[in-house]
């Protein structure tokens, strides 16, 4: 017979697992599943915010927004009380649990209490909604679909970071063309595309969010015995192909967003999109930093100044062929990295690993390190590429000042570290097993600030 502190270590091991794949769906969805763990997606898909923007898109009037400003603090009300309740029972479960010492059961009983959860959450979401359709004239209930289109995009899509994702694949584009500042006449052009963009991407999220739902369910049913892996396995490819579906829409507007803006518009709108898409490639090096760095001094001569501009932009050059060879290659990687997690957490659910780990022939390193193919990933040819262009260009600009220049300027220190480690090292999926659960589920709960054009309806 398995002795209780087997036990429990099986038990933690499993629902580490089930925490990992439910981080690795990446979806609100999945946030609010697994509130059960952390307690931190016990929060409404509304907040004063969201009513702001409800209040401006369907352009209601002062005794219109006071009512409905009620309307949200009663929503408000009760909605805490709810999410209180849940989570008092979900700590006496856990609580219980533990002093019983059946850990194996606490993934099971944390992914049914989340799953009632949301239905809970989902009901009194709904219900709010009704009462505010109460308010509406006519004609504001003509505009009351489009509201909730945009609504659910936001509620979908935000957090555009979360681990899981696919590059692109959770970027609004509503709120990527704010931040290229616009003329309004050039607002007025591409008006119809964005309104065919969120008519068009509405479905493709419902269709993930749902499949996503699916397999959180199905993940239940695995661990009580009701279902087995190869279902679990069909259904995150059904994930993994409604993730491609929403990412390809955003891919395919981006570049139709383009076709109606002046061609630097275009560019700064598809550079957005690729930093945001590939945050990790994208963000600045050392390089970067030391050219504003020596900027500052104020002491540069011309003809330094123009040896500089000249640097940087043969840099700026050299770091986006590496950059786009970078994105291409983890785009038609990740979907592969996902599998290769996918398996590695199925496999410890099932509490092989947890077995091995006793044996001292597994554990956390066995989990969360590489796996097959990360030593000969060709990614790690480009980081060394880029990191190695980091320096050079560096010791070019070194060379260019004065000792007084220097001291008051001295160059960056190299980091250390390999590819992955390394200041540019990319939004990999295995940076995703490495981080700490809990941690990652607290940064899960927040919503994302859109800015003014998203106000204004879609």
């Amino acid at each position: 017979m398995m002795s209780n502190s087997m036990n429990r270590a099986i038990g933690r091991w499993v629902c580490t697992a089930v925490a990992c794949a439910s981080l690795m769906l990446g979806s609100a969805v999945a946030s609010a599943q697994m509130g059960g763990f952390g307690g931190a997606n016990f929060r409404p898909a509304l907040n004063s915010g969201e009513i702001d923007r409800m209040i401006e898109s369907l352009a209601m009037d002062a005794d219109q927004a006071d009512l409905v400003r009620s309307l949200f603090a009663g929503f408000r009300e009760t909605y805490e009380q709810a999410s209180r309740d849940a989570q008092d029972r979900m700590r006496d479960m856990f609580r219980e649990a533990r002093e019983s010492g059946q850990f194996q059961n606490m993934a099971s009983m944390g992914l049914n209490t989340g799953r009632e959860w949301q239905k809970r959450s989902e009901a009194l979401v709904q219900s709010f909604f009704s009462d505010v359709q109460t308010v509406l004239t006519k004609e504001q209930q003509g505009h009351w679909d489009r509201y909730q289109r945009e609504w659910r995009r936001r509620n979908s899509m935000r957090g555009g970071g979360q681990p899981g994702a696919l590059a692109g694949e959770n970027i609004d584009l509503f709120d990527l063309v704010d931040r290229i500042e616009l003329e309004d006449e050039e607002y007025d052009r591409i008006d119809p595309v964005l309104e065919a963009y969120a008519i068009e991407l509405d479905p493709a999220l419902s269709n993930r969010d749902r499949a996503v739902q699916d397999m959180m369910n199905l993940s239940s049913a695995l661990l009580e015995g009701k279902s087995t892996i190869e279902d679990l396995e069909s259904k995150f490819k059904a994930v993994q192909r409604s993730r491609v579906q929403v990412r390809d829409v955003n891919d395919r507007y981006v570049q139709h967003l383009g076709s109606h803006l002046p061609p630097e518009k275009a560019q700064a709108l598809e550079r957005a999109y690729r930093q945001q898409s590939f945050r990790g490639i994208y963000s600045p090096t050392r390089a970067d930093g030391y050219f504003e760095t020596v900027r500052r001094t104020g002491t540069l001569s011309d003809p330094q100044k123009s040896a500089l501009e000249m640097i940087e932009r043969d840099f700026r050059s050299q770091t986006d062929q590496i950059n786009r060879q970078l994105a291409e290659l983890q785009k038609k990687r990740e979907l592969e990295d996902q599998q290769r997690f996918f398996e590695r957490i199925t496999a410890m659910a099932q509490g092989a690993m947890g077995q091995q780990r006793m044996r001292g022939e597994g554990g956390p390193g066995a989990f969360f390190g590489g796996g097959p193919g990360a030593q000969d990933d060709p990614r790690q040819t480009l980081f060394q590429q880029k990191e190695d262009l980091v320096e050079s260009t560096l010791n070019t600009v070194v060379a260019l000042l004065t000792p007084e220049q220097l001291a008051a300027a001295p160059k960056p220190e190299r980091r250390r570290g390999g590819w992955r480690g390394a200041e540019d090292g990319g939004r990999q999926f295995d940076r995703l097993e490495r981080l700490n659960v809990e941690q990652r589920m607290r940064e899960r709960g927040g919503q994302t600030d859109e800015g003014g054009r998203n106000r204004r309806g879609n």
